[in-house]
């Protein structure tokens, strides 16, 4: 009950935020060189998660070729 509760309140102060949020909302000539530099950050930082990703992925790729068929070795140390 708690927690429906909780999640009703969260809903509701979020959905008023952003509807307060939309009545302050001014357009000017000033800020297009604002959305100029957030794009340029989210085109490095897309660039960044996508190179994170790729290593992921290869790494990934790696551990499941070598956990297949694991290396066997030419000249296996024996015990006597």
């Amino acid at each position: 009950m708690l927690r429906i509760l909780f999640l009703i309140f969260t809903i509701s102060l979020i959905g008023s935020t952003h509807v307060s949020g939309e009545m302050n909302i001014q357009s000017s000539s000033e800020d297009e060189g604002l959305h100029f530099a957030g794009y340029l950050l989210l085109f490095f930082a897309f660039l960044g998660w996508g190179f994170f990703f790729s290593l992921l992925g290869v790494a990934a790729y790696l551990a499941i070729r070598q956990f297949r068929r694991p290396k066997r070795p030419r000249n296996p140390v024996r015990c006597k």
